[in-house]
């Protein structure tokens, strides 16, 4: 059983106060419009004004804002950290050197020295439009507006076409991205973004696996999910996932260490082949999902927590460190719930990149996987789950 963290500045008034979000080494919870991040804070990250690490998630401090700002979403990325603000602006910290804090090229790291955060720390130019959602992934980081249209800035992101071979495709400050379509939600992987479109189609752009199509093209055409509607999609380093109208889970991608959940290592959507959906056990759905580095998290309709792919450090949460989803006859009923605790069960799950964390129903954090930096956030630096 994995211990939790009982994190005594949680306002659980209602699950819309609090969620949690992990990217690279680092897990950030949002309460009440306080945010703390816990974890590697190398490249300031952390947004705490110094380059330590932080492995106490009980002890840390707010991140500093700025005066009457407080944070109403966040994102991780895989060296950086976006949060949606009280007033619908967007702003990033940490280490962005292809542009993804959205700062032009004279600012590529944010959140190490004393003077980088509160209002010093200046919101993302997006235009006359407020935010709802802000993403960030490996190389870039996006923003989905209150008229259902996009901006993104980073790395392979300009004018939302394809990253060419032997182009730079940089955008220091963001960038509209036409997809043809109103965005309901978007997400960001390591080195490609999927958006969810009005209707329920997904459109991604990026590198050429995790685009679900046989080759990079200039227009975005949406995915062939089998007819089925998207409710939600989630992105990790050259995979994304997505959880279909029905409940069911689609992913596409590499299929190194089982990370697509098939039953096997075999690259799917580099070919005509139709998506498989996962097997996550018998009457089992999804109704959350989350995307680390190389496995994948499903917050199931019982809220337990299921996890599959690479499995070094202990991130599936099985007391083992072998890969899931690689071998015929390891998902479905085979797959083991994380064990949370007795009589626990999730309200939201979420994957950094070696590391898998969930809020419990009594409001505790638990984390388990990679935990040399400090991101399982309880004063240690031990791998847990393994």
């Amino acid at each position: 059983m994995l211990r939790g963290i009982i994190l005594f500045w949680l306002v659980p008034s209602a699950l819309s106060d609090v969620s949690i979000a992990a990217g690279g080494h680092v897990t950030c919870v949002l309460s009440g419009g306080q945010l703390r991040c816990w974890g590697q804070g190398s490249q300031g990250q952390l947004g705490q004004g110094d380059p330590r690490d932080l492995a106490d998630a009980t002890s840390i401090p707010p991140v500093s804002l700025g005066l009457k700002r407080e944070a109403a979403q966040v994102a991780v990325g895989k060296e950086h950290i976006c949060a949606r603000l009280s007033d619908s602006s967007a702003t990033c910290w940490g280490h962005g050197p292809h542009g993804q804090l959205g700062r032009g090229r004279a600012t590529s790291l944010l959140g190490s020295q004393s003077d980088d955060m509160g209002d010093n720390l200046v919101a993302v130019d997006l235009g006359t439009l407020a935010a709802l959602e802000v993403v960030a992934g490996g190389m870039q980081s996006c923003a989905r507006l209150v008229d259902g249209s996009l901006r993104c800035w980073g790395k392979g992101l300009v004018g939302g076409k394809i990253e060419q071979k032997g182009e730079e495709g940089l955008a220091m400050e963001s960038v509209a991205v036409d997809l043809g379509g109103r965005v309901l939600q978007v997400a960001a992987g390591t080195s490609h973004t999927c958006a969810l479109l009005e209707g329920g189609a997904v459109k991604c752009w990026g590198a050429d696996f995790q685009l679900g199509r046989r080759s990079a093209q200039a227009e975005l055409p949406a995915l062939d999910l089998g007819g089925a509607e998207a409710q939600e999609v989630a992105a990790g380093r050259g995979f994304a996932c997505a959880r279909l109208g029905k409940s069911a889970v689609k992913c596409w991608g590499s299929g190194s260490d089982g990370r697509l959940g098939s039953g096997s290592t075999d690259n799917i959507g580099d070919d005509v082949r139709a998506l498989p959906a996962l097997d996550l056990g018998s009457g089992r759905w999804a109704q959350a999902l989350a995307a680390g580095e190389d496995h994948a998290c499903a917050l199931l309709d019982d809220n337990s927590v299921k996890c599959w792919g690479k499995n070094d450090f202990g991130q599936l949460g099985q007391g083992h460190t072998r890969s899931i989803g690689d071998e015929p006859g390891e998902m479905g009923e085979n797959l083991q719930p994380v064990d949370l605790g007795s009589n626990r069960h999730a309200l939201a799950v979420a994957a950094g990149a070696l590391h898998s964390c969930a809020i419990l129903d009594d409001y505790s954090v638990k984390c388990w996987g990679y935990g040399a930096f400090g991101q399982l956030g309880n004063g240690g630096t031990a791998s847990l789950g393994d």
